[in-house]
């Protein structure tokens, strides 16, 4: 697959599609490509608010083949910073881009009303979206998949009313709770009247013969990913284990990037808080002295982030799946059940076994019983199978002898049959005749 970059102009309702694999084979991976296009725009405008003003999002050539290349880079004119631009999202959009086929989507000019664009595989269609104004990005999301049949292959990025009022420290929501965060993506999207990308194709490689191959690969960086030491911290907490280290190296941004700690990191770390409620936080924040937000905040932003479940990783059991028996002949494949019948004075009952043969529908044995003992269904279930043994064990000896299938000796045959099998039977459990 060569990488190809598409654009789209809202100004004209247009799309171009460019290949770009000299930019690939000159520049590290979709971030490298992506910067190279950004900085040569920058050189002839600086104005993030501008119509011509483009926004990139990129996959570099791993992204779709192996584990953990998963993230899209967002490339654009800042509004906060009034430079270069740069923000990565999770979610399915890196893996809709490989399967439309596209390694760079450029996005440029400014749309005459508030839209959206849906991009399958190489087709790109411009839709007015005068209903989804004002919607939050969670809102905006449940209402495009039911318009588009709520495929999950499908990619939507978009923007909430802070985005349409062209914040410069909007994010764009990816999928159900990525985030194209910090440097003001939104604001941009807002400016160009633009609510929302939605990203599918059904493209993607032939292995071919390599198919073995690649798979025995692909599961060996896959298991020494997964179970690196390295990455065990994602496993357990997540990414709120980061706090701690990240703002003793002045590495956490706070006040709108005006430090790089935070010296409440501690009362908000993943480690702290892991086993206990939104509710025990909040009252254990009140009794320190500390007021962050509500309870009703809290859940709120742990339902944004898929986070109002267990967070911790927990047991999965295997799916279960009901065995399926198959009956091509009689005395292959029997049933059996109790049915309670009223007995002669009230509130006296007779419990009526039967064995069912599930091919021929035929009652192979029964058993009418004053209790429902499990012994008596035991002793019925092995007379059915005594009696059906000897009987196919008479039958056997029948037809060796070369004796008619009727008549009283064949009967007796039979009843021999089942006494030689029941007689076989008890010696095995070490039962014999007392002399």
């Amino acid at each position: 697959m060569k990488p190809i970059m598409m654009t789209v102009d809202l100004t004209t309702g247009t799309s171009q599609i460019t290949p770009v694999d000299e930019l690939f084979d000159t520049y590290l991976g979709g971030t490298g490509a992506a910067t190279k296009l950004l900085t040569d725009e920058i050189a002839l405008n600086k104005d993030p608010y501008a119509p011509p003003s483009p926004v990139f999002f990129a996959i570099g050539p791993f992204n779709g083949l192996y584990p953990l290349c998963t993230k899209t880079v967002a490339l654009f004119i800042s509004p906060l910073t009034g430079n270069l631009g740069e923000s990565h999202a999770g979610g399915n959009l890196a893996m809709a881009l490989f399967q439309a086929g596209i390694h760079i989507l450029k996005i440029t000019g400014r749309s005459a009303f508030p839209c959206y664009v849906r991009i399958v595989n190489h087709e790109v269609s411009i839709h007015r979206a005068y209903s989804l104004k004002g919607m939050s990005a969670l809102a905006s999301e449940r209402v495009l998949r039911e318009r588009i049949g709520n495929t999950w292959k499908s990619s939507i990025m978009r923007v909430g009313p802070a985005g349409e009022r062209e914040s410069p420290i909007a994010c764009v929501t990816v999928d159900t709770s990525r985030h194209f965060g910090r440097l003001g993506l939104g604001g941009v999207f807002g400016n160009k009247n633009l609510k929302a990308v939605i990203v599918s194709g059904n493209g993607g490689i032939e292995l071919g013969s390599n198919k073995g191959r690649y798979l025995k690969f692909y599961k060996n960086l896959y298991d020494q990913f997964v179970h690196s030491p390295a990455l065990s911290k994602y496993h357990d907490l997540g990414t709120s284990m980061n706090i701690l280290p990240l703002s003793r190296i002045n590495g956490l941004p706070t006040r709108n990037f005006s430090q790089g700690f935070f010296e409440g990191a501690a009362s908000i770390s993943g480690e702290r808080f892991a086993d206990q409620s939104p509710y025990e936080i909040y009252a254990t924040l009140l009794d320190e002295g500390t007021y962050l937000c509500s309870i009703r905040t809290m859940y709120r932003i742990l339902q944004v982030h898929a986070e109002v479940c267990e967070r911790r990783d927990q047991l999965r059991h295997p799916h279960y799946r009901k065995p399926e028996l198959l009956a091509t002949a009689p005395n292959q494949l029997w049933s059996w059940d109790i049915t309670k019948l009223f007995g002669p004075v009230k509130w006296t009952y007779f419990y009526l076994y039967v064995v069912l043969d599930v091919f021929s529908r035929a009652i192979v044995g029964w058993l009418a019983s004053i209790v429902m003992k499990t012994n008596a269904q035991m002793g019925l279930i092995a007379n059915v199978l005594v009696g059906v043994a000897g009987s196919m064990l008479g039958f056997w000896i029948a037809g060796m002898l070369g004796i008619a299938a009727s008549g009283g000796i064949l009967r007796f045959v039979i009843a021999l049959g089942g006494a030689m099998l029941l007689i076989f039977i008890l010696g095995k459990l070490g039962i014999f005749r007392k002399t």
